[in-house]
């Protein structure tokens, strides 16, 4: 990620709630925040 894009405060802190918030989900054993990556390996069979 370049540093030398702009972004304000309000976008820095809802990328930091939004990245907080994904891993105390992964602490947790959840990872929500991957919703699109993970498939059903049923349909994989």
């Amino acid at each position: 990620m370049p540093d030398n894009t702009p972004t304000t405060h309000e976008e820095n802190a809802a990328r930091l709630s939004q990245a907080g918030k994904c891993l105390r989900d992964i602490e947790a054993g959840r990872f929500q925040c991957d919703e699109e990556k993970q498939q059903p390996t049923g349909e994989l069979a």
